[in-house]
């Protein structure tokens, strides 16, 4: 790593090796990726369309997504870039998180840069999950607003796709579904203040969201019991979970590991049907 960026590098791992349990290939562990580029600490993945996975990143200092497809060849080393459009400067902070049908990116920026003022802001943008593509950008904290978002970070969304919400000094929920870009912007709402500017978010296999804290000592999840529904119906719990004894969650989480989605399986089966195809391409049985 570096001070301004850091490295990526991955494995190649053997689910057979080990007894079944997996291992890493003997010589494919840390295969440096696009060696000369540094990232930021944005990364995330999501399944493609076609059997595959897309690792998303982002260049430092270059304001370029960089999309890495995985296939059961192996990893494309060539990444799928796209600009970023944004007119914050440096993306060094805040977690990147994929909408539940894979159609959407958003993107917390942390701030501007670390010798002005703390300025964060939100971006959600499309996603082609067949081409990797990014685009359409939509910035939803506008300029004159950004010193109020102050330096955010975790970012999730509502199992429905139609809420989004951000740490902050408080947490945010906007409604995606509100209408109009101005209508989103307008729908941002604080559901939960006190929560430490660091803290992640992340959708769990139930349906809630759930908060991270940054002390070092602290024992609980706060959570977003009901994140489909809009304001302070989604029903934000602080300390909602008291963690197993002697275990403790600080500021970051995990990221959801992807998995690719099957082909399609299609069987036809005609044993009385020969078809023949004419000269003008036309089908006859």
């Amino acid at each position: 790593t570096s001070t301004d960026g850091a490295r990526l590098t991955y494995s190649i791992v053997d689910m057979a090796l080990d007894g079944g349990l997996g291992d890493v290939v003997s010589g494919q562990s840390r295969i440096r990726l696009d060696s000369p580029t540094l990232f930021t600490e944005k990364m995330t993945a999501v399944a493609g369309d076609s059997c595959d996975v897309w690792l998303m990143t982002m260049k430092f200092g270059a304001q370029e997504w960089m999309a890495f497809r995985i296939t059961d060849a192996g990893f494309d080393t060539t990444p799928v870039v796209s600009p970023t459009n944004t007119s914050i400067a440096t993306y060094r902070n805040g977690y990147i998180a994929f909408s539940p049908d894979r159609h959407k990116l958003a993107n917390v920026v942390g701030a501007s840069d670390f010798t002005g003022p703390f300025m964060g802001t939100l971006e959600i943008s499309d996603f082609d999950p067949a081409t990797g593509i990014v685009s359409n950008v939509i910035d939803l904290v506008p300029q004159a607003k950004k010193p109020s978002l102050i330096f955010s970070r975790g970012v999730a969304f509502s199992p429905d796709g139609t809420k989004v919400y951000v740490t902050s000094d408080s947490v945010y929920q906007w409604n995606l579904a509100a209408g109009t870009t101005a209508d989103i912007i307008a729908s941002r709402i604080g559901v939960m203040s006190g929560v430490p500017i660091t803290s992640a978010l992340k959708t769990g296999p139930d349906g809630k969201i759930y908060i991270t804290h940054e002390a070092l000592a602290y024992g609980f999840l706060h959570a977003i019991e009901s994140p489909n529904l809009s304001g302070m119906a989604c029903n934000p719990v602080k300390d909602a979970v008291a963690l197993k004894a002697n275990t403790l969650g600080r500021q970051g989480v995990p990221n959801t590991v992807a998995v690719a989605i099957p082909r399609p399986t299609e069987y036809v089966r005609h044993p009385d049907t020969t078809v023949c195809i004419t000269t003008s391409g036309n089908l006859l049985e």
